[in-house]
């Protein structure tokens, strides 16, 4: 086995905001908060959390002599996520999503090239249906292409789980999708049970008949930590660690997450984390960013 490890994230990317506020009274002409603004905090968000998680991971996991190299393929156009939350009690009061322009969908020749030119050995699909995958067929078109290459493949997506998606080696699923899912196809599902990792939240995750317990802690922020466990377990995966042993690696890094305010990350980071994906020249069709890491 090579002492180089290659990831790639695809999906949809955006940009946070955490717009941090204290509110003291109610306005006068409408039942609503009237809210100061404190701070912004701003960083990817969505396939750019799951990208920042892996380098977070990265750079505080010891895996000696290895070499790993992290790129992201996502949408250039810009998505944001403003939230409005109050300071002290980390209530927040609204969401406000933002999109500047349709989101163009993957082109898959230009995939394939790109899968083919850097022979990834994992390949982590985070999907939240803003338009840069278009449905189903298209993952499972990206998953083709990956796995020609030899490339595992995880899937974490917010469209309904069909036969298509499943064409993958894992699929990563909280508790609400899985039961509106289950609802909808179950024997999809039962058929597909060794594919399927459904995270729990404060119960853990069950993988195959069996439940992986999380430590209770004190959860301030649930936000991203989901990217958070998919970016784990990718992490765990690339270096040949058994699947079992992947998941509880995911929770410890989940549980490290929810203890913090924000979309974040577990460790602290040696080099700076990618904050902004801002990119105004029309000529460039995603926006792509390629780390390399020597851990």
């Amino acid at each position: 086995m090579s002492n180089i490890r290659k990831m790639l994230v695809i999906g949809d990317l955006c940009q946070d905001i955490f717009m941090y506020c204290k509110s003291t009274r109610l306005c006068p002409d409408a039942p609503v908060p009237i809210v100061e603004p404190m701070s912004d905090i701003e960083s990817m968000g969505m396939s750019g959390n799951v990208y920042n998680n892996i380098l977070s991971i990265a750079t505080n996991v010891q895996q000696v002599g290895i070499n790993l190299q992290v790129s992201i393929l996502a949408n250039k156009e810009r998505v944001e996520k403003l939230r409005v939350v109050d300071e002290k009690t980390n209530h927040m009061f609204v969401r406000i999503d933002k999109r500047i322009g349709a989101v163009q969908p993957i082109d898959l020749v230009i995939l394939e090239e790109y899968i083919k030119k850097n022979k990834f050995d994992i390949v982590l699909i985070s999907d939240y249906s803003k338009g840069f995958i278009p449905n189903s067929e298209t993952i499972e078109a990206i998953v083709k292409l990956a796995k020609t290459n030899n490339c595992l493949v995880l899937v974490d997506t917010k469209k309904l789980l069909d036969e298509h998606i499943f064409s993958c080696d894992f699929v990563k699923i909280n508790n609400v999708e899985y039961e509106y899912t289950n609802n909808i196809y179950p024997e999809l599902l039962k058929k597909n049970i060794s594919k399927l990792i459904i995270t729990r939240g404060r119960n853990g995750c069950d993988y195959n008949g069996t439940n992986y317990p999380v430590e209770d802690v004190d959860v301030k922020d649930m936000t991203g930590a989901g990217d958070t466990f998919m970016s784990a377990l990718g992490f765990s995966l690339v270096f040949g660690n058994p699947v079992q042993e992947a998941i509880k690696f995911a929770n410890m890094c989940a549980s490290i997450v929810v203890q913090k305010k924000g979309v974040s990350v577990p460790f602290k980071t040696k080099d700076s984390l990618v904050q902004v994906y801002v990119n105004e020249n029309d000529n460039i069709t995603y926006f792509e960013e390629t780390s390399n890491i020597n851990i």
